[in-house]
């Protein structure tokens, strides 16, 4: 993943963990501000996969995560040329909903930069799985339960926790 790529990846991971997150809600899956027709940058596209429904919400990550990126959009100096943005997704905490949206976000336009997974162990360990074979680096949020592990064993699956450690 090119160097410039990993700081709005670290800054998303890490706004969605902060105390600025709301209480589950229902949200539109639109992507709330698309690119503007008159913005000259080149948009950048996140897969975010979430629960919005099932045993596990992680919907609560969102009003963070939208705010990361305002804030990266905002500031000229970080990514010039480029805004990011995000796909939303449902997959409620269920492993064959997962990897069904995860191949559909591979294969559907736009181009997705990285994916930004849920809590859910259930549906991030399999996306995590296999998003080395598409050369895409998943950041998400610490799972509670592993006992301090704060890597995964896949290559390309990054925890909050342990890119706070690597900086």
């Amino acid at each position: 993943m090119d160097s410039t790529l990993l700081l709005p990846c670290l800054l998303l991971a890490l706004v969605s963990q902060s105390g600025l997150l709301a209480s589950a809600a229902v949200y539109n899956l639109e992507d709330p501000y698309p690119p503007e027709n008159n913005d000259s940058r080149v948009p950048l596209y996140f897969s975010l996969i979430q629960s919005f429904s099932g045993q596990y919400i992680s919907s609560y990550s969102l009003p963070g995560l939208q705010l990361a990126l305002d804030l990266i959009n905002e500031d000229e100096t970080l990514l010039p040329g480029y805004s990011l943005h995000f796909v939303i997704t449902d997959t409620p905490c269920n492993k064959i909903d997962a990897l069904d949206t995860f191949h559909r976000q591979v294969f559907e336009e736009p181009t997705k930069i990285g994916i930004i997974g849920s809590g859910c162990s259930v549906s991030t360990e399999p996306t995590a799985s296999i998003s080395h074979y598409y050369n895409l680096v998943q950041v998400r949020e610490e799972r509670g339960g592993e006992g301090g592990k704060s890597r995964n064993v896949h290559e390309y699956d990054w925890s909050v926790e342990h890119v706070l450690q690597e900086v």
